[in-house]
């Protein structure tokens, strides 16, 4: 499918100028930082494909605008709710979960992290094993993909439009992990295990921001007792003591 820019600009869906190699790769999560152009560019068979497809005319890439549609906003509902429940099986405290993503930062050294992070999951600060804070940033993107897949969505080109919607995810891990010799794909299996096994939980979570948009941590216990076998542990309300730590 090809749209136009404000300026006519021709603008194909990424995953449609992508060599078949990394088609595969991209439909299973996004591999790095950069932009998706330079994904193209690093590799002759994508420039192939490319070339091709847009009749060697300048061109640009985009994924779909989902947010204002009810798609859309299902989509990120299970985003967050991913990360929800990654963190509550992390023993991550959480002060409240909404419809949007950011994640702040991490420190890991050792297997150990000291966290500070905020935005759509608001977690505690705290000091957490590494693959269970990597398992809780995995958590957004591995929920997406399932639910596109349950749904019989299962094309390579849809799969990667929504993988590169959580980027900023893969930019998390790669910035924050790398230095300590853990590699990005630190998490993901776990965060693959716990989707299966607690997805009833995932779904109560997403249907819940659907409904609601903002859950307090306290909101999220009395949601998720019955469904996940440990408890929510709440992150203490933000105070002028530990809201510089917070920021």
């Amino acid at each position: 499918m090809v749209t136009y820019d404000h300026e006519g600009q021709r603008r194909h869906r990424i995953g449609e100028l992508m060599c078949e190699r990394h088609r595969a790769m991209c439909a299973v999560y996004w591999p790095q930082t950069g932009l998706a152009t330079e994904v193209i560019e690093s590799c002759t068979d994508c420039r192939a494909v490319a070339k091709q497809v847009t009749e060697g005319e300048f061109f640009g890439m985009s994924v779909p605008d989902w947010g204002a549609t009810e798609f859309g906003r299902e989509h990120d509902g299970f985003h967050e709710a991913g990360h929800t429940v990654a963190a509550v099986m992390g023993a991550i405290p959480i002060r409240s979960v909404r419809l949007g993503s950011f994640v702040g930062s991490v420190n890991v050294t050792g297997g150990i992290g000291t966290a500070s992070a905020a935005g759509a999951v608001d977690i505690g600060n705290g000091r957490y094993e590494a693959e269970d804070f990597a398992a809780f940033v995995w958590g957004g993107m591995r929920a997406t993909r399932k639910w596109l897949l349950d749904q019989g969505i299962d094309d390579p080109v849809d799969l990667i439009d929504s993988a590169f919607k959580g980027a900023h995810d893969v930019a998390a891990l790669e910035h924050h992990l790398g230095p300590h010799g853990l590699a990005i794909e630190t998490g993901r299996e776990r965060a693959d295990e716990l989707m299966t096994r607690h997805w009833p939980a995932v779904q109560a979570v997403a249907g819940a921001l659907l409904r609601e948009q903002v859950l307090s941590g306290a909101a999220l216990a009395r949601l998720l007792e019955p469904l996940l076998p440990i408890p929510v542990k709440v992150a203490d309300p933000i105070t002028p003591e530990n809201e510089e730590a917070v920021l």
